[in-house]
């Protein structure tokens, strides 16, 4: 199932959620790259295919639950150890996914520490952002 909802971005990659187009939804966007991925297949693949893609898109399972919550984990955790642009905007992940990484005693620990970690991370963009400024 993850490696289903990663095809709807292999054409034209992963859009962040703070440059999302709002009047245009991500998940139609990928859907469509999806198809046109899978358009060469026979029929009986494809559906199996994107029953899982709706399966996920819906998080209708507990299996697309947990299949959600770790893409929005996952999210984070590349902005804590990934490089950023200096005015990265922290904050926006200590909300981002928080509807998918609730109700799993496990995926709420996972949360509470990238949570933790972003905020470490917040802090100290903030500390370097005042200390360039008073440089100047």
């Amino acid at each position: 199932m993850c490696v289903i909802h990663d095809l709807g971005e292999a054409l034209y990659g992963d859009i962040p959620a703070i440059h999302q187009d709002q009047s245009i939804p991500k998940s139609t966007t990928e859907q469509n790259d999806l198809l046109q991925l899978i358009d060469p297949l026979p029929m009986t693949i494809r559906e199996d295919i994107v029953s899982l893609w709706d399966e996920y898109e819906a998080a209708a399972t507990p299996e697309a639950k947990l299949a959600k919550a770790l893409d929005k984990l996952a999210t984070i955790l590349q902005h804590n150890q990934g490089k950023n642009p200096q005015d990265f905007d922290y904050r926006f992940n200590l909300e981002y996914g928080k509807k998918y990484t609730t109700g799993d005693p496990w995926i709420e620990r996972l949360r509470d520490m990238l949570d933790h970690e972003t905020m470490q991370r917040a802090t100290n963009a903030v500390k370097h952002d005042h200390a360039t400024k008073m440089e100047e």
